[in-house]
This record gives C-alpha cells, structure tokens and sequence, in this order.
C-alpha cells in the first residue's frame, strides 16, 4: 500500500541590534586659513661680511644699520655694494626652498627604477596626488586592491573553547520521561547524608554542573589559485572535563572501579575507554577545483542552507551538532548571482569493509539498497572574498538595503534495504544471503530563503531574515516486509 505524506517549517529571524564600533577621540584637523595658506616660510637674513674679512676697505660713506641710505652721492654718482654682500646674498637665495603646496607623487620615478609603477593602486597617486574616497573607487580598480596571494601557502582556521556550565530545573520537571534526564539523586538513594532509610531520594536537587572543551582547526591548502584542500577537525568534541580519571580502571583497564575515584591523579584518552568515541574527529575534507566554468569540489563537506533551519553547518563558537555531506559540488556565478548542483551519497549500504578485511580497498557490495540525492541551488549571496567586500562598501558607504535569497530544491530516493544488522560487522555469507526489503520511497523539498540587511548609521545594524520549506514524498512498503 501506497502512503504519502507531507511536511511544512517556517522559521522567521529579525534582528535589530547596535554595532559596537570603537570611538574615535580624535577630532579632524581644521582647514588652513587663507592667511596661513599665502604665508610661505623664509630664511632669517644672514650676517654680512666685514670689509675687512672680504679683502675690502670699508667705505666711511657708508650709512651705519639701521639708518637711511642716502639715495645719491654729492657728485651725483650712485653707491656701489660691496662685492661680498652680493656673494651672500646669492648664497641665501640658493638656500632658499620653497615646501609645496600639494603632494607631488613619485611614481613615474619610482616606475622607472623599478618601483611600483605597475601596482593597482599606483594610479591613484598619481592624478593629481589627491585623496580618493573609498565610495569613489570603481569596482574593477576596488577588486585589483586585494593583497597579492602566495602560492603554495596554509591558511590556518578554527578556535578553542572551554564552556563552564550550570543547569537548573533542566528537565522541566518532567520527572525523567523527557530526553533530558533530572540529576540521579532525585529518584535513587541518596548517601550524602546520615540517614537510616537510605532509599529516600533527594527530590528537592534540581542542579547539573560541569565543564567541557573542544579544539577545531581549519586549515586549508592552496596548492595553486585553481587548486585548494580543505579539513576541518575537531580535537577531544564535547569532552566533559573530569570523566575519564585513570585511577578507576580496573583489572582489565578498561572496567572501571568506582570506588578508586578519590584516588586519581590523570585523565586518560576518550579512545581508552568509549569505543565509539574518538579523541580526533575529521568532519570535513574536500579538494576544489576552480576554472573559468566555476567551482568544483569533491568529498565530505559541510551541508548549510539559508539560516540552518534544515540544514546546518555547524560553524557558529556555540554549536555542537552540524551537517555533513560526501558530495560532487559546482558552483558556478555571474553577476553575484550564483546557481549550485550537486550528487550526493547520504547512504551506500554495507561495503566489503569488514573486520576480517580492514586493508585494501572497499567497494560497495550492491546499488539497489543506496540512497540517492540530487540538489539544485540559485541564489544571491556573498560567495568570494570580494563579494563580502562588495557587500560591506555597500551596507556602510552606501547605506543601502542589500537583499540576499535564494531557492533549493532537493531530491532522494531509495528502493530498499536489507535487514540483516550484523552486515557491517562480518562478511557475506552466499549460502544465507541478507534480506532485502523494498521500500520504493521517494522525497521532495523545496526551501525558500531571503534576507535583508541595512546598516543606517555606526551603532544601527538591522538584519531582517525568514525561511520556508514544504516537503512531500512517497513510500511504497512501509510494513518492514519483503
């Protein structure tokens, strides 16, 4: 019998919140005056020469300094200078340099000597050796600014976080028939007190406390600019601090032995004791290929859409969960309007990976029990580098609303599966082959995503977001049944 179903999420995000932006104390120069414009700088006027030190007689007809000159002599002849006051005088002037009104640029000089003549922004000093505001600069001149990028080169990610955290009435007095459990005490035996009847539980405790912490490095290799590898890893996730004292091991080492607890001085690895927990995790790593036909990446990579209400990253300093993908990605965009396809493997089945063969290469066993997925993706968001900074030059010089959005749609299907749990664990027997159970299930979701942003003024940062998604599909045999 054939049963279909139908599912439905909005989830609606508005933020309107002050940006912190540090003051700037300092006040703007004032403009010159016109009087201190036209005042150029000049030289105190030099000490002339005695006639004696010239090689000279002095003249008696001289006036002394600071008195008249007479303008003509009796005989009606007119005054010769003295040869050495001219000398120095030429000397002051030669001295003399005047400080430029406005800044002359060096770059054709600095060209010439193999400066920095062809760089991007040389031809900005050299119009006229004015400013240039920033809103002022075109795109394409904006995009050449960008810091040249050394190849190969690391680029290192990620962060360290240590949580201290306190939960009270964390159950909501469910009493332990939700998933969150109420501390132990309150429905076993407590024995932090003196009393007889040991079996009465201490219902009035309603407090958890503890401490975890997790190290994630992101790093990513640039091999070229076509080529890149990413990895994100994530150094003992979640590890509540204090849980893995080795003094309580026992006998074997990894029984533990409770009453030792007060006797312990280290902490052993989270290998040493869960077996399904491991101290290192590898939640990403993919390679990409960039060409002039867009992006291409391959392997396990995170799975986020819009604002995470399906599908999220997991990137945020306070998540613990995220989405992960094994896909084939592209990417391609023109006009910051990008459009994305994808193949992806969210379930193979059982490989012949076993214990009994752990080396070598696996292969899965059958295609009739995967899971396919195709996803289809357009939409208008910051993708690059220079497209985040286009963004930015857009929300703070222009004071413009910027919008953001797009569409996904995705589909899945799978045709069965088979019973047997142990097909992971031991290898396939042909003389009692597994089960298959046909399902014939088939899945369809569209998501729609929008967002606008506004940035008015330096302490005003509005973000107006929303998300839908409808979902409906198809199973064939639902009764768990060949």
């Amino acid at each position: 019998m054939m049963k279909k179903f139908l599912f439905v999420f909005v989830s609606i995000a508005l933020l309107a919140a002050p940006t912190i932006v540090a003051a700037q104390d300092e006040k703007p120069a004032e403009p010159a005056s016109e009087e201190s414009k036209d005042e150029k700088p000049t030289d105190a006027p030099a000490e002339e020469k005695p006639a004696e030190e010239a090689g000279e007689k002095p003249d008696p007809e001289k006036a002394p300094e600071g008195e008249e000159k007479p303008q003509e002599e009796p005989n009606g002849e007119q005054p010769v200078e003295e040869e050495a006051t001219e000398e120095v005088e030429e000397e002051v002037e030669e001295e003399q340099v005047e400080e430029p009104d406005t800044f002359e640029s060096d770059t054709e000089s600095e060209s010439e000597e193999g400066g920095f003549g062809d760089s991007p922004i040389a031809g900005l000093a050299n119009d006229g050796g004015d400013f240039e505001p920033l809103e002022d600069i075109e795109e394409e001149t904006l995009a050449q600014i960008i810091p040249a990028e050394v190849y190969p080169r690391i680029e290192w990610g990620g962060g360290f976080r240590f949580r201290l955290l306190g939960f009270v009435n964390y159950d909501l007095d469910t009493g332990g028939t939700s998933a969150i459990l109420p501390p132990l005490q309150t429905f076993t035996n407590s024995a932090a007190d003196d009393r007889q009847d040991t079996s009465i539980p201490d219902e009035d405790a309603d407090g958890l406390w503890g401490a975890n912490l997790r190290l994630r490095l992101d790093p990513s290799i640039h091999i070229s600019e076509m080529l890149e590898i990413h990895t994100e890893i994530d150094f003992l996730d979640n590890i509540v601090l204090g849980t893995i004292p080795g003094a309580r091991d026992g006998d074997d080492g990894i029984t533990p032995e409770l009453q030792n607890n007060i006797a312990n001085s280290t902490q052993r690895s989270p290998q040493g004791r869960y077996w399904y927990e491991d101290a290192v995790k590898v939640n990403e790593v993919y390679g990409t290929v960039r060409s002039i036909f867009g992006e291409l990446r391959a392997g396990r990579m995170d799975d986020h859409w819009g604002m995470g209400m399906w599908m999220n990253d997991g990137d945020c300093k306070d998540c613990d969960y995220g989405n992960n993908a094994d896909r084939l990605f592209l990417r391609s965009g023109i006009f910051g309007l990008y459009g994305s396809f994808a193949i992806d493997f969210p379930d193979e089945g059982p490989t012949s990976k076993s214990p009994s063969r752990l080396g070598g290469q696996p292969y899965d066993l059958t295609q009739v029990d995967e899971a396919d997925q195709f996803t289809f993706t357009i939409m208008r968001s910051p993708v690059t580098r220079e497209d985040l900074e286009l963004q930015q030059r857009a929300l703070v010089e222009d004071k413009a609303i910027v919008p953001n959005g797009g569409i996904l749609y995705r589909y899945r299907t799978q045709d069965g599966y088979f019973d047997q749990s142990d097909l992971l664990n031991a290898p396939i027997d042909p003389a009692a082959p597994p089960l298959l159970i046909y399902q014939g299930q088939s899945l369809h979701v569209f998501d729609l995503w929008g967002q606008l942003l506004y940035n008015p003024s330096h302490d005003t940062y509005v973000r107006i977001e929303a998300e839908g998604l409808l979902g409906f599909g198809s199973v064939d045999n639902d009764s768990g049944q060949p």
